[in-house]
C-alpha cells in the first residue's frame, strides 16, 4: 500500500529569473480552486509532503529537464535565452536525456510506499505518438545522443 502521495502535479517551465538565480528547470503546480488557477508547489516552503517525496520534488526541479515551450513560464522572446541558459554547447551531449524526458511531460505524481520505496510517475502527452508504430523511432530521436543518454 501507499503511505503518502503527492499529485498529480502539473509541470511548468520556470521564469527566466528562477532559472538563473535558483538553477531551476521545472516547476510543479496544482490547481487552486479558490484562486481558480495553478499555484506553484514548493515543498521546502510548505512542508506537507513526506521527506522522500519532498526530496524527489526538489531534485526534479533542478535536473536539466527541458519542458515543451507551451508549458508557460517563459515568454516567446525568451526562447533563445532558455536554450542558452539550459544547454550550452559544452553540456549539450550530457543533457540530451533532459530534452528526451521533457518532451511531452505534463504531470508528475509521487507515491511513497509502506516498504520505504518511492514511486515517481511521469505522465506524457505527445502528438507524435499517435502515428508511431511499434519499434519505430521518432524522427528526431534516432541519433547517437538519444541512444547514449
Amino acid at each position: 500500500g501507499h503511505r503518502h502521495r503527492a499529485g498529480p502535479l502539473a509541470c511548468r517551465r520556470p521564469s527566466r529569473a528562477a532559472r538563473k538565480s535558483d538553477g531551476l528547470y521545472l516547476e510543479l503546480s496544482m490547481w487552486d480552486p479558490v484562486a481558480r488557477d495553478h499555484s506553484l508547489v514548493r515543498p521546502d516552503e510548505v512542508p506537507i509532503y513526506s521527506a522522500p517525496i519532498s526530496a524527489a520534488m526538489e531534485a526534479l526541479r533542478h535536473l536539466p529537464i527541458q519542458l515543451d515551450h507551451e508549458l508557460g513560464g517563459a515568454a516567446e522572446d525568451e526562447e533563445e535565452e532558455w536554450e542558452q541558459v539550459d544547454t550550452p554547447a559544452s553540456l549539450s551531449a550530457r543533457t540530451a536525456w533532459g530534452r528526451i524526458i521533457g518532451r511531452g511531460l505534463r504531470a508528475i505524481q509521487f507515491h511513497s510506499t509502506l516498504s520505504g520505496e518511492l514511486l515517481v510517475c511521469l505522465a506524457y502527452h505527445d502528438e507524435r505518438l499517435r502515428t508511431v508504430k511499434r519499434g519505430q523511432s521518432l524522427p528526431d530521436e534516432d541519433g547517437p545522443s538519444f541512444e547514449s543518454s
